[in-house]
């Protein structure tokens, strides 16, 4: 079977049982640019599924999303896009595959989305329940990917920023959910002619979208998960908003802005784009009942931009990195004092957002 056409998937079995969201339903991971579509700012509505997985077994860590910038085409510059980030024991690389914006589909009422193709690249989530997506795409580039994937969602849905502002006008504003901030995957993915079957592995899915001009938002973001814990930062650095949660045992603390503090070190110079992006970060979370030290070690990284076709006088680069977590969590007792509940150590995913003015 050919790596780029899009595999038939036999459902496994799911291996863990499903957690339902809390106040979260399936309308909050759908499409949302009908909100809003009001003439005023539209050429600039990006929006995104984002899934991600793990397997330490195989050495596979991949990133997928699927997403829709100017819906409407207002700019001329209107596009869909199915993207993987692809790191393996045998390297590592992104690739996007572009389409029109009429190429793009999806449901109001729940996270259905079709983004129509050709032979180089076409992909889709479809919604099987509350709890589990099937999520499909190929891309047929430089390097041949694709993937046919089970996610059964593992952690309560959490929405994490709702309409804040991020960037340097009024009306730049995002949302952000998490809706599976843990997640079983299974399934097969085949990169350049390997393929694995993946059965229970880590994964996770998010969901963003809004209006903002893409150079003058940058962030912090990162996101871990284990079996009865998640983690995850959303930082907007030119910005106050941001967020970073933890949820133990179902119990979920989120701690605002100015409840936290980032540091970054071990930077590294991206000659390409002329850059520097943090190797390390430290981030220490404190509130009334709760203390929460985290350091992320990332090891490798892939810058990604986006597509050439864009004009834009600013490029983001966004630097998707693999890393190592190390956590620690103390909560205060009735008495006032300080105990230990939870450490936590794994893989997982960070990024870091700057902005350039060189092009590759």
């Amino acid at each position: 079977m050919r790596a780029g056409r899009v595999l038939i998937l036999v459902l496994l079995p799911w291996l863990a049982a499903p957690v339902h969201a809390q106040g979260v339903g399936r309308s909050d991971d759908a499409y949302h640019y009908a909100l809003f579509a009001d003439g005023q700012y539209d050429a600039n509505y990006v929006e995104w599924w984002y899934f991600n997985l793990f397997d330490q077994a195989k050495g596979l860590q991949l990133a997928l999303t699927y997403s829709i910038l100017d819906p409407d085409n207002i700019s001329g510059f209107g596009m869909a896009a199915v993207s993987a980030i692809v790191f393996t024991p045998n390297g590592q690389f992104t690739e996007i595959g572009s389409r029109p914006a009429s190429a793009f589909h999806a449901s109001t009422a729940q996270a259905d989305v079709l983004i129509a193709g050709s032979s180089d690249a076409v992909g889709f989530v479809q919604v099987l329940s509350d709890d589990a997506y099937r999520v499909v795409g190929s891309i047929n580039a430089g390097h041949q990917i694709s993937w046919n994937l089970l996610y059964v969602r593992q952690g309560a849905s959490w929405k994490g920023v709702d309409r804040e502002r991020v960037g340097l006008f009024p009306w730049e504003n995002m949302s952000w959910l998490q809706y599976m901030p843990g997640a079983s995957v299974s399934g097969v993915v085949v990169v350049d002619g390997q393929r694995y079957t993946l059965a229970n592995t880590r994964g996770y899915h998010d969901h963003n979208w809004g209006e903002w001009i893409p150079f003058t938002v940058t962030w912090n973001w990162a996101q871990y998960f284990e079996q009865g814990l998640d983690f995850s930062i959303g930082d907007f650095r030119n910005s106050p908003a941001g967020t970073v949660s933890v949820s133990v045992q179902g119990q979920r603390t989120a701690f605002t802005k100015d409840e936290y503090t980032l540091s970054h070190s071990d930077w590294t110079y991206d000659a390409v784009h002329g850059l520097f992006f943090p190797m390390t970060t430290w981030l220490y979370a404190q509130r009334d009942d709760t203390v929460l030290m985290v350091r992320i070690r990332a090891h490798r990284t892939l810058p990604v931009v986006p597509p050439p076709q864009l004009p834009l006088p600013l490029v983001p680069v966004i630097y998707e990195q693999t890393a190592t977590f190390t956590g620690w969590i103390w909560r205060r007792d009735a008495a006032g004092g300080w105990s230990a509940v939870r450490s936590f150590a794994g893989p997982g995913f960070k990024e870091y957002t700057g902005v350039t003015v060189a092009r590759p």
